[in-house]
Protein backbone atom coordinates (compact mmCIF):
# COMPACT_ATOMS: atom_id res chain seq x y z
CA UNK A 1 0.00 0.00 0.00
CA UNK A 2 1.24 3.48 -0.85
CA UNK A 3 2.14 5.32 2.33
CA UNK A 4 0.29 8.63 2.65
CA UNK A 5 3.23 10.41 4.24
CA UNK A 6 5.56 10.10 1.27
CA UNK A 7 4.68 13.57 0.13
CA UNK A 8 7.89 14.26 -1.72
CA UNK A 9 7.89 11.05 -3.70
CA UNK A 10 4.34 9.91 -4.34
CA UNK A 11 2.90 13.03 -5.93
CA UNK A 12 2.94 11.28 -9.27
CA UNK A 13 1.89 12.60 -12.63
CA UNK A 14 -0.51 10.31 -14.47
CA UNK A 15 -0.63 10.90 -18.20
CA UNK A 16 -3.76 9.98 -20.12
CA UNK A 17 -3.20 9.42 -23.82
CA UNK A 18 -6.33 10.10 -25.84
CA UNK A 19 -6.18 9.24 -29.51
CA UNK A 20 -7.59 11.48 -32.18
CA UNK A 21 -9.52 10.22 -35.14
CA UNK A 22 -6.37 9.26 -37.02
CA UNK A 23 -4.28 6.66 -35.24
CA UNK A 24 -1.13 8.20 -36.64
CA UNK A 25 -1.62 11.35 -34.58
CA UNK A 26 -1.27 10.33 -30.93
CA UNK A 27 -1.58 13.14 -28.42
CA UNK A 28 -0.87 13.64 -24.75
CA UNK A 29 -2.65 15.60 -22.07
CA UNK A 30 -0.07 16.51 -19.46
CA UNK A 31 -2.05 18.98 -17.41
CA UNK A 32 -3.95 16.38 -15.41
CA UNK A 33 -3.65 16.73 -11.67
CA UNK A 34 -0.98 14.87 -9.78
CA UNK A 35 -2.34 12.13 -7.54
CA UNK A 36 -1.02 9.98 -4.71
CA UNK A 37 -1.13 6.83 -6.79
CA UNK A 38 1.37 4.69 -8.60
CA UNK A 39 1.14 2.20 -11.42
CA UNK A 40 1.76 -1.42 -10.34
CA UNK A 41 5.14 -1.39 -12.06
CA UNK A 42 6.10 1.69 -10.02
CA UNK A 43 5.46 -0.08 -6.71
CA UNK A 44 8.15 -2.71 -7.22
CA UNK A 45 10.83 -0.57 -5.58
CA UNK A 46 12.76 -0.25 -8.82
CA UNK A 47 11.80 3.38 -9.33
CA UNK A 48 14.56 5.41 -7.62
CA UNK A 49 12.21 8.36 -7.16
CA UNK A 50 10.01 6.36 -4.77
CA UNK A 51 12.24 6.53 -1.71
CA UNK A 52 10.45 5.70 1.56
CA UNK A 53 13.40 6.71 3.70
CA UNK A 54 11.72 9.64 5.43
CA UNK A 55 8.29 10.89 6.40
CA UNK A 56 6.55 14.23 6.05
CA UNK A 57 4.53 16.02 8.75
CA UNK A 58 0.84 15.23 8.64
CA UNK A 59 -0.14 18.87 8.24
CA UNK A 60 1.73 18.99 4.93
CA UNK A 61 -0.19 15.96 3.74
CA UNK A 62 -3.40 17.72 4.71
CA UNK A 63 -2.38 20.83 2.78
CA UNK A 64 -1.55 18.65 -0.19
CA UNK A 65 -5.00 17.06 -0.16
CA UNK A 66 -6.54 20.52 -0.10
CA UNK A 67 -4.41 21.51 -3.07
CA UNK A 68 -5.47 18.43 -5.01
CA UNK A 69 -9.15 19.12 -4.26
CA UNK A 70 -8.75 22.67 -5.54
CA UNK A 71 -6.89 21.48 -8.63
CA UNK A 72 -9.58 18.89 -9.30
CA UNK A 73 -12.22 21.60 -9.00
CA UNK A 74 -10.23 23.83 -11.39
CA UNK A 75 -9.82 26.38 -8.60
CA UNK A 76 -6.31 27.16 -9.72
CA UNK A 77 -5.65 30.19 -7.52
CA UNK A 78 -6.62 28.19 -4.45
CA UNK A 79 -4.51 25.23 -5.57
CA UNK A 80 -1.57 27.54 -6.16
CA UNK A 81 -1.92 28.93 -2.64
CA UNK A 82 -1.90 25.47 -1.05
CA UNK A 83 1.13 24.23 -2.98
CA UNK A 84 3.03 27.46 -2.32
CA UNK A 85 2.26 27.01 1.37
CA UNK A 86 3.78 23.53 1.29
CA UNK A 87 6.86 24.74 -0.55
CA UNK A 88 7.36 27.65 1.83
CA UNK A 89 7.29 25.14 4.68
CA UNK A 90 9.69 22.73 2.97
CA UNK A 91 11.21 23.76 -0.39
CA UNK A 92 12.80 20.33 -0.83
CA UNK A 93 9.46 18.64 -1.56
CA UNK A 94 9.79 18.30 -5.31
CA UNK A 95 6.39 16.67 -5.73
CA UNK A 96 4.64 19.81 -4.49
CA UNK A 97 6.67 21.82 -6.99
CA UNK A 98 5.48 19.59 -9.83
CA UNK A 99 1.88 20.16 -8.75
CA UNK A 100 2.47 23.89 -8.66
CA UNK A 101 3.95 23.80 -12.16
CA UNK A 102 0.88 21.96 -13.40
CA UNK A 103 -1.28 24.71 -11.91
CA UNK A 104 0.78 27.22 -13.87
CA UNK A 105 0.28 25.15 -17.03
CA UNK A 106 -3.48 25.38 -16.53
CA UNK A 107 -3.12 29.13 -16.06
CA UNK A 108 -0.99 29.32 -19.21
CA UNK A 109 1.89 30.79 -17.23
CA UNK A 110 4.46 28.92 -19.28
CA UNK A 111 7.58 30.69 -17.99
CA UNK A 112 6.55 30.06 -14.40
CA UNK A 113 5.76 26.43 -15.17
CA UNK A 114 9.16 25.88 -16.77
CA UNK A 115 10.96 27.51 -13.86
CA UNK A 116 8.99 25.47 -11.33
CA UNK A 117 9.61 22.15 -13.11
CA UNK A 118 13.31 22.99 -13.02
CA UNK A 119 13.04 23.77 -9.32
CA UNK A 120 11.48 20.35 -8.78
CA UNK A 121 14.38 18.68 -10.58
CA UNK A 122 16.90 20.68 -8.57
CA UNK A 123 15.15 19.64 -5.35
CA UNK A 124 15.23 16.00 -6.40
CA UNK A 125 17.28 15.08 -9.46
CA UNK A 126 15.53 11.69 -9.55
CA UNK A 127 12.10 13.24 -10.03
CA UNK A 128 11.38 11.56 -13.34
CA UNK A 129 7.85 12.94 -13.41
CA UNK A 130 9.10 16.52 -13.36
CA UNK A 131 11.41 15.68 -16.26
CA UNK A 132 8.57 14.05 -18.18
CA UNK A 133 6.36 17.10 -17.71
CA UNK A 134 9.14 19.55 -18.54
CA UNK A 135 9.89 17.60 -21.71
CA UNK A 136 6.28 17.93 -22.82
CA UNK A 137 6.40 21.66 -22.14
CA UNK A 138 9.50 21.95 -24.33
CA UNK A 139 7.77 19.91 -27.02
CA UNK A 140 4.84 22.32 -27.08
CA UNK A 141 7.29 25.22 -27.41
CA UNK A 142 9.01 23.53 -30.34
CA UNK A 143 12.22 23.03 -28.36
CA UNK A 144 12.53 19.43 -29.44
CA UNK A 145 16.19 18.92 -28.52
CA UNK A 146 15.48 20.01 -24.95
CA UNK A 147 12.44 17.74 -24.84
CA UNK A 148 14.52 14.81 -26.06
CA UNK A 149 17.14 15.53 -23.41
CA UNK A 150 14.62 15.42 -20.55
CA UNK A 151 12.91 12.26 -21.80
CA UNK A 152 16.26 10.53 -22.15
CA UNK A 153 17.31 11.64 -18.68
CA UNK A 154 14.10 10.20 -17.26
CA UNK A 155 14.63 6.84 -18.96
CA UNK A 156 18.25 6.73 -17.78
CA UNK A 157 17.17 7.36 -14.19
CA UNK A 158 14.55 4.65 -14.42
CA UNK A 159 14.65 2.45 -17.54
CA UNK A 160 11.19 1.05 -16.75
CA UNK A 161 9.48 4.46 -16.92
CA UNK A 162 6.98 3.56 -19.62
CA UNK A 163 5.42 7.02 -20.03
CA UNK A 164 8.78 8.56 -20.86
CA UNK A 165 9.51 5.88 -23.50
CA UNK A 166 6.10 6.43 -25.07
CA UNK A 167 6.40 10.20 -25.07
CA UNK A 168 9.92 9.99 -26.49
CA UNK A 169 8.61 7.71 -29.22
CA UNK A 170 5.93 10.27 -30.10
CA UNK A 171 8.58 12.99 -30.19
CA UNK A 172 10.73 10.97 -32.61
CA UNK A 173 7.72 9.89 -34.65
CA UNK A 174 5.79 13.10 -35.18
CA UNK A 175 8.23 15.92 -34.45
CA UNK A 176 11.82 14.84 -35.16
CA UNK A 177 10.86 12.44 -37.97
CA UNK A 178 13.19 9.68 -36.85
CA UNK A 179 11.07 6.57 -37.40
CA UNK A 180 13.66 4.00 -36.33
CA UNK A 181 14.20 5.71 -32.98
CA UNK A 182 10.44 6.04 -32.59
CA UNK A 183 10.00 2.34 -33.25
CA UNK A 184 12.62 1.45 -30.65
CA UNK A 185 10.86 3.59 -28.05
CA UNK A 186 7.44 2.13 -28.80
CA UNK A 187 8.92 -1.37 -28.47
CA UNK A 188 10.54 -0.50 -25.14
CA UNK A 189 7.21 0.83 -23.94
CA UNK A 190 5.51 -2.43 -24.92
CA UNK A 191 8.17 -4.53 -23.21
CA UNK A 192 7.41 -2.81 -19.90
CA UNK A 193 3.66 -3.49 -20.06
CA UNK A 194 2.15 -6.55 -18.44
CA UNK A 195 0.46 -7.23 -21.77
CA UNK A 196 0.86 -5.48 -25.15
CA UNK A 197 -0.99 -2.21 -25.55
CA UNK A 198 -3.33 -2.64 -28.52
CA UNK A 199 -3.30 1.06 -29.36
CA UNK A 200 0.50 1.13 -29.51
CA UNK A 201 0.43 -1.95 -31.72
CA UNK A 202 -1.68 0.10 -34.10
CA UNK A 203 0.75 2.99 -33.93
CA UNK A 204 3.62 0.62 -34.75
CA UNK A 205 1.79 -0.73 -37.79
CA UNK A 206 0.94 2.80 -38.87
CA UNK A 207 4.59 3.83 -38.46
CA UNK A 208 5.67 0.90 -40.63
CA UNK A 209 3.14 1.88 -43.31
CA UNK A 210 4.30 5.51 -43.31
CA UNK A 211 7.97 4.56 -43.59
CA UNK A 212 8.12 1.37 -45.67
CA UNK A 213 11.76 1.90 -46.70
CA UNK A 214 12.96 1.95 -43.10
CA UNK A 215 11.04 -1.17 -42.12
CA UNK A 216 11.41 -3.60 -44.99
Amino acid sequence: MVRNNLLSTLFIVHLFIPVSGCISIPSINTTDKVEQKANPEELTGENPYLNPSFSVPEHLNEWFQQGIKALDAESYQEAEAWFLKIIESDPTLSGALVNLAIVYMHQEKIDKAEHTYKQAITANTKNIYARNQLAYLYRTLGEFDEAEKQYLEATQIWPAFSNAWLNLGILYDLYLFEPEKAMNCYKKYQEIQEKPDIQIQRWVKDLEMRHPDEFK
